[in-house]
């Protein structure tokens, strides 16, 4: 992945015309300013770097089709979350499904090839196994709350419209998100707290 630069409105609104133009050098540098953030979320709401990176990637092909259709006032980094919270939510439930049709016995190799694939993408950002282990255990709408608000450093108000949720629902879910992070982060025992 490449660096993450950072791009004001004007230079976002310049690349995206510039690339519906027709200028790909333009479409990359969008990418190029966005990669870094869209695959840190998706790596780590599915915790595996090669379905992180292919949703990363079905990201900016989503984003190439739909320049031209995005409002002028929808922020490109906004738009590209939601995209990728729904690609990950996706992604789960394709897991999910698949799991129900896979024999027990063959599906061990499998998991721990993931796990070990993404305790090393989680060492590549600098993440260390308690916290990862604390965030795991979070309800999935917390981890993704905790994650694009700590993590992709987006407002309430973007959160709301990568997740769909009221603002309000966001903001309580970050609140009892960190409570619960605290509490498991906090047990010197090991001993976790029922989850409320």
């Amino acid at each position: 992945m490449a660096e993450s630069t950072t791009l004001d409105r004007v230079q976002t609104a310049d690349l995206v015309q510039r690339s519906l133009d027709g200028d790909e050098r333009a479409f990359k540098r969008l990418v190029e300013a966005h990669e870094s953030r869209v695959y840190g979320v998706a790596v780590r709401l599915l915790g595996d770097p090669v379905a992180a990176q292919e949703a990363a990637s079905e990201a900016f092909v989503r984003l190439y089709r739909s320049l031209g259709s995005l409002r002028g006032e929808a922020r490109l980094s906004t738009w590209l979350h939601r995209v990728t919270v729904n690609l990950c939510r996706d992604e789960h439930r394709r897991l999910k499904r698949a799991e129900r049709y896979t024999d027990l016995d063959s599906a061990g190799p499998r998991l721990v090839v993931i796990e070990r694939a993404a305790e090393e993408a989680l060492e590549v950002a600098e993440m260390n196994d308690r916290v990862r282990a604390a965030l795991d255990e979070l309800p999935k709408e917390q981890r993704e709350a905790i994650v694009l608000r700590y993590l992709s450093e987006l407002s309430y108000s973007e959160i709301s419209e990568a997740t769909g949720a009221s603002a309000n629902t966001v903001a309580s879910r970050v609140y009892r998100g960190l409570r619960r992070l605290g509490a498991l982060l906090g047990s010197d025992n090991g001993e976790r707290e029922e989850a409320s």
